[in-house]
């Protein structure tokens, strides 16, 4: 009976163990950076802080997993169309931010990423793409005065 839950969530198990892989790659990759203290946090203390929280994190599934009976549901695979469109936003931010500036990557990404859904309208896919840049400029740049470009020309 214990193989055989075993063997039913092994799915989940395998996601568990690979979030603990992720968090252990952090830790070891940035030991290399001063840790700092909360007052004065050097550069490796935010990936650090999130990288024992994802270890722990998947210590907590991987038990939770363990010991939970197995499911009926079948493993679901994403649809690939919505995953290739993110993947395509994510990447034109990627492309765009230094050769156009801030404004026109995020117009881009933001864009691009409204056609992952099933529900599309070029309409509102242009106006939270406007509104979405103009929220960013006005906080990231106007509100913390952080020396981004907005628009390269």
């Amino acid at each position: 009976m214990l193989s055989r839950a075993l063997t039913k969530n092994v799915p989940d198990m395998i996601g568990a163990l690979f979030t603990i892989a992720v968090g252990v790659f952090v830790l070891s990759e940035s030991s290399n950076y001063r840790f700092g203290s909360l007052s004065s946090m050097g550069p490796g203390y935010f990936p650090q802080i999130l990288a024992w929280l994802l270890v722990a994190m998947g210590v907590f599934l991987f038990v939770i997993t363990f010991i939970s009976k197995p499911s009926d549901s079948r493993l679901h695979l994403p649809d690939v169309i919505p995953v290739l469109v993110i993947g395509a936003s994510i990447l034109s931010f990627g492309l765009l931010i230094e050769a156009a500036g801030m404004g026109p990557a995020i117009f881009a990404s933001v864009f691009i990423s409204t056609f992952a859904s099933t529900n599309i309208n070029i309409l509102r896919s242009l106006l939270l793409a406007l509104l979405t840049t103009l929220a960013c400029v006005v906080v990231f740049v106007y509100l913390l005065g952080l020396p981004v470009e907005v628009l390269a020309l």
